[in-house]
């Protein structure tokens, strides 16, 4: 659904999130996440990375959105 897709843009760009924040912010089961951000980085720079979610302070693989200013 794009309205899952626009929630977790959102929510990537707001701060680096991991996979178990961006489900439980977004309502969503972890592998519908894992499942929408591949279809999110066809057209939006989608970044992933080993740094500390701003959500659950734990230091893991984060995804984030790069804001074009």
């Amino acid at each position: 659904m794009p309205e899952n897709a626009a929630l977790l843009a959102v929510l990537m760009v707001e701060r680096p999130m991991c996979v178990a924040c961006l489900s439980e912010k977004a309502r969503l089961k972890p592998a519908e996440v894992e499942a929408y951000i591949p279809r999110m980085a066809k057209h939006l720079d989608v970044r992933r990375g080993v740094d500390r979610c701003r959500s659950c302070g734990d230091t893991t693989d984060v995804f984030s959105l790069r804001r074009l200013d």
